[in-house]
């Protein structure tokens, strides 16, 4: 029994010692107080100092110390628990998020947190209370464990004598077996001579035999020993038995189908049962009611156990005769099938047995039950259990018998449990003839991975990464090795990973695991199920592989990724579906500040978003992500391996993504203009191409706040066609900007438009021998330019109108651009044009916000035309009224009226402004008198002529009559300044107011001319006050240079209007006809009436030659009367005031000038508008 190692030597004690008395009362004798074996029988003390009869004394008792231990381990023991526990408490207590014992104590303070980030405890008065009870019971626990140390402590020091004690017991119970055995062995001997009795002599008979030397009551015949077999005899016994055995299986017996296979041969039959035995069995006797009897045994399966000898073989023998004689040959089988099938069981039990002790070490336990074998595997991993089941099926299966009964033979069956639940078994290698439970074991567990990968590669491919085939997952399975069973995952296109899983311990290993993604494999719960396990590390490990090789490639682009102090995770996690395992958000300096794109990876497929962020409130606060939208539809990114080639065509596509939806949200929240596709369905395309938007322009429709005032006045269909197509092409590579292209088409061709390609703005392109056109945007990548887009289209409309008004007007554009138009109106070098369309933006930046954009009740731009000239050109005098012309029309009108009136007065004007401008160049330097002319243009149609010399004024203005334009001139002069200038006064009315001159009439105070001969007109009153002039100043030869230079001035008059000549009644000069305005008029001195002013079809005067003022082929006008009317009001207007201010003689600001012109230049030409 067990013991405690004592304190002391002795039992009682140093402060004890009582004195040791025999049973009789006497003292016993001191020898030391130590005895061998107690104290002394012998009557004679004496004899106890004898050396001889010590020598003769018994061997010392068997000290028992099995089971003891020393006290000194327990007191450590008992001390190092107490300060374990001492410890947890004091952990326990100081840590406030343990929940104490009392509820309420929990609730009435909360942690305090320090500025270390450690936690204090609470100061609440019931936590306190709380804490000093938990000491008090550990104290309290302690101290009643230490008390029964003490106890232990003072009991060990009589220790000594309870070893003795039980010594002296141990060697007491030996000696009562001792006893005991003797007795049993004397009675079993008594029983064992029982037989080894004789019976009493029989001296009746012991008499005769002695006396008459036999014995009456024996048999007179003696024995007579058999004949020795001869082989022979031997042989032909064999066949009698060989042939009474067949006859008897084949007529009599009933065998098992178990036992239809035998041979029969040397005297006895041999039943065969395939992986189990081969038994021989024999008769002794010829009749076929008589039994078979056991003769060997052979077993079919290895390994097997030896064959039976000896005692085991007799054993047998009796059991199967025994068999043989109740049951007969089924009672034979069903024994030696149900030893086999144990036998079986035994033996697989060993090899699991020495399994679990070998290699499988701690992963599988071994059991065996009521003849049923359980062997477990995979016992160090959590969750369901697993476990193989070889036991003896009974009833499973029904032999038929020879007569056509059955009976149920029991069977070797397995029985697989996966995961708590029956798994199929009928594909496990399992051999009957050839045990070997490490092949069962490896063929179940083989299966079991199968099914776990399988189960994975199925769920795997579910998610849309795998099932479309952007990466791929390979299974390869096997029934019989685990080894050969792997599951190959491609994480992204540079990186694969394969999935098994460790026959022996059941542990899932990824390889080849790349160091740096280990520590993304940390997260293993032992709760999951082991697919949805799986699923999840590779999930992890894929999303963390992508994530990483984008990041790479990104970093080496010059992306930079988000910094949690920018953008909250939180925040961020938000606006992308709980799918998303991992995701990345990049910024580009080039990029607009609140947009991004982000990476995401998913099982379903890693995508590209587009990030939409909003501003941070103050200055030092974080973005906020927006929205965001994916923008890789279902093809999820690049189908081929990310490099930095791949990766460079990404950011090229990502960027004019970014661009692309910029615009596209921009027109969403505009609402009143159309776009296809909506944003929603805005995707990159398999490879990488950037989608275009569709959208529907209408200048007509737009919001007020998206138009250029003043529209365009058109009844005919819209120039260009309402849809455009917005487009990225590139980045640019100077300023990192994207490349907007708008592709849109023209509703009719405009002609000569494409021929003017090379003269337009380089950012827009026109197709050669087609309608189409293309406008080139540079904008910063995520700034929307669609008010720029509008903006220009609506400029290109005001273009293409005004070309087709030139194209009405037969006029010929020289060059184009969206904000000057220059073209030619007459065949003259210097008769160019210049229409330049000023737009003047009313203070609406690029990234304004759509709602206030569309909120304010102001145009996008209002438009101011201007016209310009050569500088030789004679309308450079009028080009503030053209320009007022263009501009300054009553409202509703549209632009395209103002221009029409303006290029009316251009081809009105042209004769009179060349004429004014002859007059007023040529100068008079050869004469003794200096005469001047001051020409004032009231407005594009009243011109004012005066003499500052003579105080003589003129005025000329535009008038209908009979539908066609003709210039009236009159005379201004007040009557006083007309004193003293009778012979000036006569040859006027002599050579001018009643005279028909050339395409011109006189009306007896002024006169009449056709637009294209006013020239003739002009050149005869300067020619004639002129001389007038030259005459008070002493000579005529400023009035022969005059009429010379008139002439001149004739020459080129009749060139452009078809007549010229020399003075006032000088020859024509030959003219050709370049501008195409009908041949020269080349008949000398017309009459009223029947001169013929040539006028040009392509100026939009009339298409038909007039035959004089008052013809019968009197000029239709053309549109000039439209022209004229809607200027009739201010141009009266302008010539009343004019003829008020003649009548009054107030103008001396005129005057003055004129008087200081005469010492200056011979004309003063001053523009009143």
């Amino acid at each position: 029994m067990p013991g405690i190692i004592m304190d002391g030597t002795s039992a009682i004690g140093p402060e004890q010692e009582n004195d040791q008395r025999l049973v009789d009362g006497t003292l016993a004798p001191h020898n030391n107080g130590n005895y061998s074996n107690g104290p002394s029988h012998a009557k004679d003390v004496n004899l106890l100092s004898n050396a001889s009869f010590g020598d003769s004394l018994p061997p010392e008792l068997v000290h028992i110390s099995q089971g003891f231990f020393p006290l000194a381990q327990l007191i450590n023991r008992a001390a190092q628990q107490c300060w374990n526990d001492l410890t947890d408490l004091i952990a326990e207590l100081a840590d406030p998020q343990t929940a104490p014992s009392n509820s309420t104590s929990q609730a009435a303070s909360a942690p305090i947190t320090t500025t270390n980030g450690k936690y204090r405890p609470s100061t609440s008065a019931a936590e306190n209370a709380q804490r000093k009870l938990r000491i008090l019971e550990f104290a309290q626990a302690k101290r009643a464990d230490f008390i029964k140390i003490l106890v232990l402590s003072q009991w060990s020091r009589r220790a000594a004598d309870v070893s003795r004690l039980i010594d002296i017991q141990a060697f007491i119970r030996m000696r009562y077996d001792c006893y005991n055995g003797a007795i049993l062995s004397i009675g079993e001997m008594k029983r064992d001579l029982i037989r080894a009795q004789t019976s009493n002599p029989h001296l009746a008979m012991a008499l005769e035999v002695l006396s008459t030397g036999k014995v009456a009551a024996m048999q007179e015949r003696s024995f007579i020993p058999p004949k020795p077999l001869t082989p022979k005899t031997m042989l032909k016994t064999l066949r009698k038995i060989n042939k009474t055995i067949r006859t008897r299986l084949v007529l009599h017996d009933q065998l098992p189908s178990a036992f239809t296979n035998y041979i029969v041969h040397d005297g006895r039959v041999t039943f065969k049962v395939p992986t189990e035995f081969e038994v021989d069995l024999s008769i002794a006797h010829e009749s076929h009611s008589s039994q078979f009897f056991f003769v060997d045994i052979r077993f079919l399966f290895s390994p097997s156990p030896p064959t039976p000898t000896g005692r085991l073989l007799d054993e047998l023998d009796s059991r199967v005769n025994a068999m043989l004689m109740h049951s007969g040959l089924t009672g034979c089988y069903n024994l030696l099938h149900n030893l086999v099938l144990s036998n079986k069981i035994t033996i697989l039990y060993h090899q699991a047995t020495e399994l679990a002790r070998g290699h499988w070490l701690d992963t599988l336990r071994v059991e065996i039950l009521h003849r049923t074998l359980v062997v477990q595997y995979w016992i160090n991993r959590p969750g369901p259990k697993s476990w193989i089941e070889i036991g003896i099926k009974s009833g499973r299966r029904k032999d038929r018998m020879s007569d056509g009964s059955t009976f149920e033979s029991p069977m070797l069956g397995l029985r697989w449990m996966r995961d708590n639940k029956e798994g199929e078994s009928k594909y496990i290698k399992f051999n009957s003839e050839l045990l070997s439970m490490e092949a069962i074991l490896r063929s179940v567990i083989a299966q079991h991975i199968a099914f776990l990968l399988q189960s994975t590669y199925e769920r795997l491919s579910q998610g849309r990464l795998y099932a479309s085939g952007a990466l791929s997952a390979s299974l390869q399975t096997s029934m019989s090795e685990p080894g050969d069973c792997f599951f190959d995952v491609q994480l992204t296109r540079g990186k694969d990973l394969r999935v098994i899983i460790e026959p022996v311990s059941g542990a899932i290993i990824f390889r080849p695991t790349p160091l740096l993604l280990n520590r993304h494999d940390i997260d293993r719960s032992f709760e999951r199920p082991i697919i949805d396990d799986i699923l999840f590390r590779i999930s992890r490990l894929r999303s963390a592989a992508a994530t990483e090789e984008v990041e790479s490639l990104a970093d080496a682009l010059g992306w930079e990724a988000v910094n949690s102090r920018d953008i909250k995770g939180e925040d961020l996690r938000r606006i992308f579906p709980p799918n998303i395992l991992r995701y990345a958000l990049f910024f580009r300096k080039s990029w607009e500040c609140h947009w991004g794109v982000a990476y995401t990876c998913s099982m379903d497929g890693d995508n590209w978003w587009v990030v939409e962020l909003r501003a941070p409130s103050s200055d030092k606060g974080p973005f906020s992500p927006q929205s965001a939208r994916m923008i890789t539809g279902r093809f999820g990114g690049l189908r081929e391996r990310l490099n930095y080639g791949s990766f460079g065509q990404l950011d090229h596509a990502l960027s004019g993504m970014l661009a692309i939806h910029a615009n596209a949200r921009y027109l969403s929240e505009l609402h009143g203009i159309h776009h296809f596709p909506p944003l929603r369905n805005l995707y990159l395309g398999p490879q990488l191409q950037v989608p275009s938007v569709s959208i529907r322009f209408q200048s007509g429709s737009l919001p007020l706040a998206l138009q250029i005032s003043p529209s365009i006045a058109t009844k005919k269909e819209p120039a260009i066609r309402d849809t455009i197509r917005l487009s990225f092409r590139g980045i640019d590579p100077s300023s990192q900007f994207a490349i907007l292209l708008a592709h849109g088409h023209l509703s009719r061709k405009v002609r000569d438009l494409g021929l003017l390609a090379g003269h337009l703005d380089p950012t827009i392109t026109f197709q050669p021998n087609g309608c189409g056109f293309a406008m080139r945007f540079l904008t910063p990548v995520g700034q929307p330019m669609i008010i720029q887009l509008l903006a220009r289209l609506q400029q290109l409309e005001r273009v293409i109108s005004t070309l087709e008004t030139l194209k009405r007007k037969s006029l010929k554009p020289l060059s184009v651009t969206l904000s000057r138009i220059k073209f030619a109106y007459a065949a003259d070098e210097d008769t160019i044009a210049s229409i330049d369309f000023n737009y003047h933006e009313q203070a609406i930046a690029s990234d304004i916000d759509s709602i206030t954009l569309l909120s304010k009740q102001t145009p996008l731009m209002i438009l101011r035309m201007s016209i310009d000239f050569h500088p030789q050109n004679p309308h450079r005098r009028i080009k503030e009224s053209l320009t007022a012309t263009l501009n300054g029309l009553r409202p509703g009108a549209g632009a395209g009226a103002g221009l029409e009136a303006v290029l009316q007065l251009l081809v009105i004007t042209l004769p009179i402004l060349k004429a004014l401008d002859r007059i007023s160049t040529d100068p008079h330097t050869d004469k003794p008198g200096n005469t001047g002319i001051q020409i004032t243009a009231r407005s594009s149609k009243i011109f004012h002529l005066r003499y500052p010399s003579i105080r003589y004024r003129f005025c000329i203005h535009a008038a209908l009559r009979r539908d066609r334009v003709v210039w009236i001139l009159k005379d201004m002069t007040i009557a006083s300044d007309k004193t003293g200038r009778e012979s000036l006064e006569s040859k006027l009315k002599e050579h001018l107011y009643i005279v028909h001159g050339d395409g011109w009439q006189g009306l007896d105070n002024g006169a009449i001319a056709d637009c294209e001969t006013i020239g003739n007109l002009l050149y005869t009153l300067h020619g004639i006050v002129g001389e007038y002039i030259s005459s008070e100043a002493g000579g005529d030869l400023g009035l022969d240079k005059l009429g010379t230079r008139n002439g001149k001035s004739g020459g080129d008059a009749g060139g452009t209007g078809g007549d010229g000549s020399s003075g006032p009644a000088g020859q024509r000069a030959d003219q050709t006809n370049p501008a195409g305005r009908g041949p020269a008029n080349n008949n000398p001195n017309p009459k009223l009436g029947e001169t013929d002013i040539g006028m040009s079809t392509g100026m939009g005067v009339g298409g038909a030659r007039s035959g004089g003022l008052g013809g019968a082929r009197s000029l239709v006008a053309g549109n000039n009367g439209a022209a004229m009317a809607t200027q009739t009001q201010s141009d009266s207007k302008a010539e009343n005031q004019d003829m008020k201010s003649a009548q009054n003689n107030k103008n001396n600001a005129a005057r003055n000038m004129a008087n200081a012109s005469g010492n200056g230049s011979d004309v003063d030409f001053i523009m009143i508008d």
